[in-house]
């Protein structure tokens, strides 16, 4: 899966950056792949936060935990939990 592992440089370069809506771009495309993909979704909730968007990035953490209770039977992992907190307490 080259694609997806060119997203995810992609997604660490703009991190690195602090190019929060590239970061953003990159990270929602390739959850489209892999709506499984957990670092992914918590570079969509951190750049998400960090645009003052924290109702989506709650969104966010919901649509993932949801598709890996539905398609790997398992719970998001604490740095997911730890990013939907913080964007509670953003709202």
């Amino acid at each position: 899966h080259q694609v997806m592992g060119s997203l995810s440089a992609l997604i660490e370069g703009a991190q690195l950056a602090d190019r929060h809506l590239e970061v953003l771009e990159h990270s929602q495309r390739l959850l489209e792949l892999d709506p499984c993909r957990q670092e992914a979704a918590l570079a969509a909730m951190q750049a998400l936060i960090a645009l003052g968007r924290p109702e989506e990035a709650v969104r966010r953490y919901e649509a993932c935990n949801k598709a890996l209770k539905r398609e790997l039977d398992m719970e998001a992992g604490i740095p997911l939990l730890e990013a939907f907190h913080r964007a509670k307490l953003s709202l």
